[in-house]
């Protein structure tokens, strides 16, 4: 997944193929509706080629619905959506770095993710890739 994306909809189909992902790790069924994930988008909105904006946070999005629409009212200041708040970000300079592990060992232990089987598939059995994401 990029870190950056550029619209609601990309963040949406980010937070549909982490859903995937939980699901394939067993972790949960990842149903947002019933509380099982919910998500905080971070935004800064600007025009190509210039500085960002101000960092905004829509915080606990229940649905990948509400998520594409929370960041397109974000895009546009006279737009506002009842159901979230925007709040100032605090600044990450001040995180302890140590807070942050990568483990790597876990990786080999895990089942094949979404993306991986997808691709197996396709190479393996000679699936159309629009077929893919139907099966997976």
């Amino acid at each position: 997944m990029e870190l950056v994306m550029c619209c609601g909809e990309e963040a949406a189909a980010a937070v549909r193929q982490l859903q995937l992902i939980l699901q394939a790790l067993g972790t949960c069924q990842a149903n947002m509706a019933e509380g099982q994930i919910r998500v905080d988008a971070n935004v800064s909105v600007h025009q190509s080629g210039e500085p960002l904006g101000v960092r905004r946070e829509v915080k606990n999005i229940n649905s990948v619905m509400h998520l594409a629409k929370a960041i397109g009212s974000c895009q546009k200041p006279t737009c506002h959506h009842c159901l979230f708040m925007r709040v100032k970000l605090r600044c990450l300079r001040s995180v302890n770095p140590a807070q942050f592990v990568v483990i790597d060992r876990l990786s080999f232990q895990l089942p094949e993710l979404p993306s991986v089987k997808r691709t197996r598939l396709v190479e393996m059995y000679g699936i159309l890739q629009e077929h893919r994401f139907t099966l997976v």
